[in-house]
């Protein structure tokens, strides 16, 4: 195991460790899939934070509640609002906005407080 496996798991554990409840069900393969989303949003290169944003805005509407409730709860909202600091590239910014919105469109639980955060 290479000294980026081992941060990347000691970051997921710090970050995740909490979220094995019920509360946020989903399938092995689904969670390996979000963590990898929720480490290059926060680990990556801009090249990978704008991959992983725009991972977020392919959820799709009809499926992706427990993934979302998953991704808000596990911290990705800090990574996206960082994103939209002023010093960064217009598209850099809108894979941001683009990503928070579609983690704010219908979402029940999540929704208002995305919804203050991006006023």
């Amino acid at each position: 195991m290479e000294q980026g496996d081992v941060d990347k798991n000691i970051f997921l554990e710090e970050s995740l460790g909490s979220l094995e409840s019920p509360e946020y069900p989903v399938s092995s393969k689904t969670r390996q899939g979000l963590e990898n989303i929720l480490y290059a949003l926060v680990h990556g290169s801009q090249d990978a934070k704008m991959k992983a944003a725009s991972e977020i805005q392919k959820l799709p509407n009809s499926t992706s509640k427990k993934k979302k409730a998953f991704l808000v709860a596990s911290g990705v909202l800090q990574p996206l609002v960082s994103m939209l600091d002023g010093k960064s590239c217009p598209e850099f910014q809108e894979s941001s906005m683009q990503a928070l919105l579609s983690l704010a469109l219908r979402n029940e639980r999540y929704g208002d407080k995305l919804t203050i955060i991006l006023i």
